[in-house]
């Protein structure tokens, strides 16, 4: 009853029509993958923010503690800076964001970065560090610091076994 050449391009064409629809929903699974992490990641960013924000106002003069914080996105490097001491910006020309926020006077002291990326960065009080500013390497995704109060501020120091960068 057919024609076996009209047959062939009937299953040539219904395996063409599949691999477009495969095609499509791979990619639109793909797409909301990406959207899905990118939001996990804002919303572990904004997490780390509040956990840091005010930290001056955290501690009572005098009062130590250790914090340890977890580190969004799968930064790489997370910077303290002490805001009322002159830092040399030139020393981040491989972090464009943070060298042009440090030179520009930019009111943010702490720097969520990821490779050559700033991921985020934002003003947490004021804070005294000893060598100007401080940068620790993730370990486990998780930073660990000791805080020191000292009324207005306080005293940020990397804790024992934190790594620096």
């Amino acid at each position: 009853m057919f024609n076996k050449k009209s047959q062939g391009i009937s299953d040539v064409f219904k395996y063409i029509i599949a691999a477009v629809l495969a095609a499509l929903i791979l990619g639109i699974g793909y797409k909301m993958v990406k959207l899905m992490q990118e939001k996990g990641c804002k919303a572990e960013l904004a997490d780390f923010e509040i956990s840091l924000i005010e930290l001056d106002r955290n501690v009572r003069f005098g009062d130590r503690r250790m914090q340890t914080y977890q580190v969004p996105c799968s930064a790489t490097q997370v910077y303290f800076f002490d805001r009322s001491k002159k830092i040399d910006a030139e020393k981040f020309k491989n972090i464009p964001i943070l060298m042009d926020n440090l030179k520009t006077g930019g009111n943010s002291n702490i720097f969520v970065v990821k490779g050559s990326d700033v991921l985020r960065s934002f003003y947490a009080g004021n804070l005294q560090i000893d060598e100007h500013y401080l940068c620790l390497k993730p370990l486990s995704d998780k930073i660990s610091i000791f805080i020191e109060g000292r009324g207005k501020s306080v005293i940020v120091e990397p804790a024992n076994q934190q790594s620096l960068c």
